[in-house]
């Protein structure tokens, strides 16, 4: 893995599914009863948090693929609070690898959704809703009747309990499929914690399947990704084996609401 900008690729099908929730929340009832289920710091009474993030992978490949020797000095942090747009701040730098300094950036960026979801109500509004319950699931059906959207169309598959299983994107040269998993935890006030996310991609003839494992830690009464394990698969034409990478981003020095 010599190249950093091939190891941000492994997170472009996550940064599709996570940054794509940003308009006002739309009228789906199962999506109403998920905002109610699911954990959220937010829902808790976060207010404000930071913390400070590594990528001993990424480290590793800027490395091997630059000059700069003091990678050792290297930090990021995060600042975050309501109403306000997130700060990452990348130290050890100074005023070299601008578009490394800002690579860093969006992979942490990408990941500030496990730590403050977005509501899921954001990424439906603007469709036309279907909504069908079935014998084991409830089923939402989303289409872009005015053509403005990035995503034509999407499907959401829900558990009786109204817990998200599914999401699958449907457009124009692009097939995405995203699985969730949640558990309930000690600490979670009999909410659903995200601790799983599968996303598989199929693009013309190359297949990508990503997942992310998140392990949580508490702090201060709030229940916070401590670890996320990454591993990506990725498929050639005509091959069965896949070409393998693990990586993992840890979160640590939490403060909440200071």
């Amino acid at each position: 893995m010599k190249n950093p900008k091939k190891y941000y690729c492994r997170f472009k099908l996550l940064f599709i599914v996570l940054l794509l929730f940003s308009s006002p929340p739309s009228n789906s009832d199962i999506v109403k009863l998920f905002e109610t289920k699911r954990y959220s710091v937010l829902n808790q009474g976060a207010r404000s948090l930071s913390f400070k993030v590594d990528m001993p992978e990424m480290m590793q490949s800027l490395k091997e693929s630059t000059n700069f020797s003091n990678l050792d000095r290297v930090s990021t942090h995060v600042k975050w609070e309501i109403g306000k747009s997130p700060e990452v701040t990348v130290d050890g730098l100074g005023d070299r690898f601008v578009e490394l300094q800002q690579m860093i950036k969006n992979l942490v960026l990408v990941r500030l959704d496990y730590i403050v979801p977005k509501p899921l109500s954001d990424f439906t509004n603007g469709y036309q809703l279907t909504e069908s319950k079935l014998s084991d699931s409830i089923v939402l059906k989303g289409v872009d009747k005015e053509g403005k959207k990035e995503i034509n169309q999407f499907e959401m598959v829900f558990n009786n309990q109204g817990i998200i299983k599914e999401l699958r994107i449907l457009s124009p040269g692009l097939n995405m499929l995203t699985s969730f998993d949640y558990m309930i935890f000690p600490w979670s006030n009999n909410k659903y914690v995200l601790s799983q996310v599968r996303v598989i991609e199929e693009k013309n003839l190359y297949k990508t399947e990503i997942s992310s494992v998140l392990k949580y830690k508490l702090v201060d009464g709030y229940g916070l990704p401590e670890e996320i394990s990454l591993t990506s698969k990725n498929y050639s034409t005509g091959k069965t084996e896949a070409m393998i990478q693990h990586s993992v981003v840890k979160f640590s020095n939490y403060q909440v609401n200071q």
